[in-house]
């Protein structure tokens, strides 16, 4: 009598593999998880550059703004022109939704160049600023 058990697969309608399906099937697995890792680090990559253009975009800005410090006593038209101006030069695809707001004591003024002086905006900057993290949220 011959013993049939080692060519008869172990569960009912299941068939062995052939070395060669787990060769391939081997290999495609880790031929993916290789693809996957690249692609993540190009995301990662990609990601850190758009936020070092972004932060270049609003670290001029901000050196912008700074310089108008020499315009604090002149009249709100010429502060206005120039926040405006600051404003329009600002790219939309480097820093889309900017906004700029100028408190100087009881003056306030706001961006109008894009007309996006919301109700609130300036409110929700002061709030941004007291915060150790500087991180603040807009309703408008």
């Amino acid at each position: 009598m011959s013993d049939n058990t080692t060519s008869r697969p172990s569960r009912p309608g299941a068939r062995r593999r052939s070395l060669s399906f787990q060769l391939l099937f081997g290999l495609n697995g880790a031929m993916v998880l290789v693809v996957l890792g690249f692609l993540l680090w190009d995301y990662a990559s990609e990601w850190e550059v758009h936020l070092s253009e972004r932060r270049e975009a609003l670290q001029g800005e901000a050196e912008s703004l700074l310089s108008a410090t020499r315009l604090r006593d002149e009249p709100d038209a010429v502060l206005q022109r120039y926040i405006d101006d600051v404003c329009a030069r600002m790219r939309e695809t480097s820093s889309p939704g900017h906004y700029i707001a100028l408190v100087l004591g009881d003056r306030v003024l706001q961006t109008t160049a894009h007309r996006r002086a919301a109700q609130g905006s300036v409110a929700d900057i002061q709030a941004a600023a007291r915060r150790p993290d500087g991180l603040g949220e807009s309703a408008g």
